[in-house]
């Protein structure tokens, strides 16, 4: 047996697992919660968050070559990644690990933070970084109950 490092749920239709063996797998609640989607990754996950209508999956590894991943639950295809490089096609430039994300309430953006305090927002629409905001001691990434008043 493997431990377990994280669950999330989306909306009561799917589950995401994912811990010690470097795999999420998703369940599906119908029929019964079974497994409907699974990846293996070269490491261990450290946070997976689903957007409000659990279309998008997006978890972040260990990984150096993949840090990010955003799924699509319709596709299963992967919609954006973050790469490590410092100047990638999506214009995040960080080296340092990944530690964190949140989808705001209106999934209008997914923020990244890392552990060098850079939070990035990404535009959910054409998955464009829109802000980098430099900040030391990230820890942790939420949202204002207030979809108006989304904070980091």
């Amino acid at each position: 047996k493997k431990a377990v490092y994280s669950v999330a749920f989306g909306i009561g239709k799917y589950l995401a697992v994912t811990g010690a063996d470097k795999t999420v797998s998703i369940y599906s609640a119908k029929g019964g919660w079974v497994l409907c989607y699974e990846t293996k990754l070269a490491n261990s996950i450290h946070d997976i968050k689903w957007n409000s209508n659990a279309r998008f999956l997006a978890f972040i590894s260990q990984d150096k070559t993949k840090p990010l991943t955003v799924f699509d639950t319709v596709t299963w295809n992967d919609v954006a990644e973050i790469k490590s490089a410092k100047h990638d096609q999506l214009g995040i430039s960080t080296g340092n690990e990944l530690t964190c994300l949140q989808w705001s309430h209106d999934d209008k953006f997914l923020a990244v933070a890392g552990s060098d305090g850079t939070v990035f927002l990404k535009e959910s629409d054409k998955w464009k970084l829109t802000y980098a905001i430099k900040n030391t001691g990230i820890e942790s990434l939420g949202t204002s109950p207030k979809a108006a008043e989304n904070t980091v």
